[in-house]
């Protein structure tokens, strides 16, 4: 199956960032498939990134002739970063555990969720994303002020 690109004259570069998104998505899954591997409510932390991303996109889009569209990446990244810290932080208050008895030795052991995702706890993907978004606004800002 070979893609074919539309002719993306005239629009917006947040509508092409969210059709990107929607396609690595919803797109069919070819020969090799990607695979999530997660633990506990993992799976959730790319969820909350993605929900505030689409926020951002959907609410940015009455200022888009107002603004430069190399600076619309900012607030998106901004907003990848708070719902992953927010989305980490829910999961981490939810997860209080289940106290149990060993019964060997008598101690009391306290089971956890631990949730993560690709092995990587999600607290963790939080500082990931950050590094991220940081590299992408870093990007945004040399193109705006470097003219590419």
């Amino acid at each position: 199956m070979k893609w074919h690109l539309p002719d993306l004259d005239g629009i917006q570069p947040t509508t092409i960032a969210g059709l990107l998104l929607i396609t690595m998505i919803f797109s069919p899954i070819q020969e090799t498939s990607m695979i999530f591997v997660w633990r506990g409510w993992g799976l959730l932390f790319p969820l909350g990134v993605f929900v505030s991303i689409l926020l951002v996109v959907l609410l940015s889009q009455p200022f888009e002739a107002y603004v430069n569209q190399d600076l619309l990446i900012i607030p998106a990244a901004l907003a990848a970063t708070a719902g992953g810290f927010l989305t980490a932080h829910f999961l981490a208050l939810s997860d209080k555990g289940r106290e149990v008895i060993d019964a060997k030795t008598g101690q009391r052991i306290l089971l956890v969720r631990g949730d993560s995702l690709f092995f990587i706890p999600v607290k963790y993907w939080s500082y990931l994303v950050a590094l991220g978004s940081l590299v992408a606004i870093g990007f945004a800002l040399n193109h705006y002020f470097n003219g590419g």
